[in-house]
This record gives structure tokens, C-alpha cells and sequence, in this order.
């Protein structure tokens, strides 16, 4: 019996589709991306120290970290979490052009932040980018050389350059991410330091002690918590302990209000649950409960189904966050962009044209969310269980707890 010869063809066409849904997606992210440069460069008003629609400077919040610093040189630690005060001095210090800033990360970031806030804004702004494209380049090359792609694409996907346009700790999030998910079997000490150094916005890490639990990841699980226990000790030695009181009490409410205000920019920047709840009508007594149920069950699926592959469960957890945190933005979701390019290559060497189309949306996902919310198309959410669902469906997952060796 002879194979049939019509096979590769099939084959063939299949991946010319799938290279296709690459290219033009690639193309299509990438040009919306930076089409958030070119608003903001009709809107800015150079006159007027660059701002930016009269509402944000060049870097957006990037002069959160800046200001942060100024505030540590010059002694004006009281008045971080104070939002009249800090606004204030942000408008005296830029100009009319800048508002709505508040700073909402916890202390242990004024231990590095003065170093960016005793340079001159753009320079400073320069600087931050450079380190976090590195950071994440070099965090991202071991994933992609797994895929054999090259391994300079972590810079140029769609999530990388939303990023850089927000000036925002999404890269360096995504270095720690990937660097912690990389070693975690090879290195455990070196990925619980990285999983600890996630302090500095400790709410995008709320899976990570879960997962290393049913891993029995023991020892990175002790080095992550002595790592967050030296630095909240260290920026208590230096900064006090009423800082973390007042970061504590305030800063989670601040945040918990940016989700109701949805016809606001920031939430159009929100691919998560409870803003599209809120802008479907959805009242606060029945937005909290579905919630608290989806980020369960989202957590029950992750316990149950984690891949015994690191390297998928980290991709999985990464989109995982984002059904469970209420509050988490676009420019956040970069190691989300790299779990659709590993998926959608690993669907164009399988020539499954159908596993293509799910990785292609997630992958456009963080460029085109902003005009998606805008339009009313609040469906971020279904589009991120969709993709989670594919990354664990088919895989080898872990053992029971009781099968794992400690």
C-alpha cells in the first residue's frame, strides 16, 4: 500500500496558511503599535514640555518611576502615596500638561528608583527603555531558541512595543517571569530569586507560590520568600515602616476604582474580567462573585491541568493572570505576546491551521484592545480562557501531589 501522494500537498498548503496568519498578523500588530507613537506625537504639544493631549508626558508612566526618585532625593517620601501632593509636584515640576498620575508600587522600588530620578527625564527615559528591552531580550532568547526562531523577535512583538510606549514595568516583569519559569527545574534558587524580585508589582505574581506549591519547588519557594523578606526589610530600614502602612491602605483602592470608570483610557487598556463586567452594565454586587469564581476556577484548572513541562506551564500561568487579576493592563501581557508566537510556531510545524488562529488574536491582542474596548467589544476575557484552554489542552501534565518527589 503506497502513501498518498496528495498528503504533503495538504501539508504544504497548510503551512503556506499558517505563514500567512504570521506575517500579516506580525505586520498588523506591529502597525498598531506604533500607531500609539503617532497619536501621541499629533496630540503632543512640544511647547509645552512634550505633553501629550495635555493629559501625559512622553514615557506615560514612565514619570511615576522618575518622580518616585525625585521624591527619595529630595526627601519627600510623606507625600508618595499623598495624590494631591504628588500630582502637585508633578504639575509644578512638568508643566500644566500632565495629570491623573498616582504612584501605586510598593517601597521596595524607591531602592533603585533614585538612580533614574537623578538624571534629566528623557535621559532617564532613555535609560529605562534600553535596560528593559535588554532585560527582556536577553530573558526571552533561551524560550525562543527552544522554537529555533530567532531569538532578536522578543524586541519586535506587538507586546514589546506597547510596552515601550507605556514606559512601563511590563518587560522587566517578563524578564523576571521567563528567567524564573527557565531555571525552575534546572536552578530553583536562581528562579525563586527572580520570583521574589516580582515584588516591585507583586500582584502580577499571585499564581507563582500556587504552581511552585503543586510542583513541590521547595527550594524556590524559601528563596523567593527570603528574597521579598530582605528587600521589604531593607526599604523598611531605610524608609520606614509608615510607608508600607500607608501603600498598604491606600494604594489598593485607588486601583480598585480605575476598574468602574470604564469609559476612562486606562480601563480601555484592561483585558480582564471585571472592567468588561462593569462595562456591560454589570452591577459591583454581582461583578465581584463571577470574580472571585472565574479566578478560582482558573486556579483549580491550573492546579489540576499544569503542564509538567515548565517551560508551557509557565506560558499558561502567564495568561492565567490575566482571568485572575481584576486589575492588569495590555502593556503588562508580554510574556502573554511570547506564548502566542511559541503557540502559533509550534501550530505552524504541527500544519494545524485551526491551533493558528487562537495565538494569532492573542497575539494582536494587546495592540488592538484599546479600539476592541472602545467599540464595545469587551471580550478580552473569553479570548484569553480560549487560549489558555489550547496551551494545556494535549499536553503531558503533572503528576498527582502525592506522586511528586519532594
Amino acid at each position: 500500500m503506497t502513501a498518498d501522494p496528495e498528503i504533503p500537498q495538504v501539508q504544504s498548503f497548510a503551512s503556506a496558511v499558517i505563514a500567512r496568519f504570521y506575517i500579516i498578523a506580525w505586520l498588523f500588530g506591529v502597525s498598531l503599535s506604533l500607531l500609539l507613537f503617532a497619536r501621541d506625537f499629533l496630540t503632543s504639544q512640544r511647547a509645552q514640555g512634550y505633553s501629550i493631549n495635555g493629559s501625559a508626558i512622553w514615557g506615560r508612566d514612565f514619570v511615576n518611576v522618575f518622580t518616585s526618585g525625585r521624591f527619595v532625593i529630595e526627601g519627600r517620601l510623606a507625600d508618595l502615596y499623598d495624590k494631591a501632593a504628588y500630582q502637585a509636584w508633578q504639575t509644578g515640576h512638568f508643566g500644566w500638561g500632565i495629570h491623573d498620575h498616582m504612584y501605586s508600587y510598593p517601597p521596595v522600588t524607591l531602592l533603585y528608583t533614585p538612580f533614574f530620578g537623578a538624571l534629566p527625564y528623557f535621559w532617564s527615559l532613555a535609560l529605562w527603555t534600553i535596560v528593559s528591552l535588554f532585560l527582556f531580550g536577553l530573558a526571552a532568547r533561551p524560550w525562543l531558541s527552544r522554537e529555533k526562531l530567532p531569538e532578536a523577535l522578543g524586541l519586535i512583538l506587538p507586546t514589546t512595543i506597547v510596552c515601550v510606549w507605556a514606559g512601563h514595568y511590563g518587560l522587566i516583569m517578563g524578564a523576571l517571569w521567563l528567567a524564573a519559569w527557565h531555571h525552575l527545574e534546572t536552578r530553583p534558587k536562581l528562579s525563586g530569586l527572580m520570583t521574589g524580585l516580582m515584588i516591585i508589582k507583586p500582584h502580577m505574581a499571585v499564581l507563582m507560590p500556587i504552581l511552585y506549591l503543586r510542583r513541590k519547588a521547595w527550594p524556590a519557594i524559601a528563596t523567593a520568600a527570603a528574597t521579598v523578606g530582605v528587600l521589604v526589610g531593607i526599604s523598611i530600614l531605610f524608609f520606614g515602616i509608615d510607608l508600607w502602612h500607608t501603600y498598604l491602605a491606600s494604594t489598593s483602592q485607588s486601583q480598585l476604582n480605575l476598574l468602574h470608570a470604564t469609559h476612562t483610557f486606562f480601563a480601555k487598556m484592561m483585558p480582564t474580567v471585571s472592567p468588561a463586567l462593569f462595562a456591560f452594565g454589570f452591577p459591583a454586587h454581582l461583578v465581584w462573585p463571577i470574580q472571585v469564581t472565574v479566578a478560582m476556577t482558573v486556579i483549580i484548572a491550573m492546579w489540576h491541568f499544569q503542564p509538567a513541562d515548565a517551560h508551557r506551564a509557565g506560558l499558561a500561568a502567564a495568561v492565567a493572570t490575566f482571568l485572575i487579576l481584576p486589575y492588569a493592563f495590555n502593556y503588562d501581557m508580554t510574556v502573554v505576546g511570547l506564548a502566542s508566537l511559541i503557540v502559533l510556531n509550534q501550530a505552524s510545524r504541527a500544519e494545524k491551521i485551526w491551533h493558528a488562529l487562537m495565538p494569532t488574536i492573542i497575539f494582536l491582542l494587546p495592540a488592538i484592545i484599546i479600539y476592541m474596548n472602545k467599540a464595545g467589544f469587551w471580550i478580552a476575557p473569553l479570548l484569553l480562557a480560549a487560549f489558555l484552554h489550547q496551551i494545556l489542552h494535549g499536553v503531558e501534565r503533572m503528576p498527582r501531589w502525592d506522586q511528586i518527589r519532594s
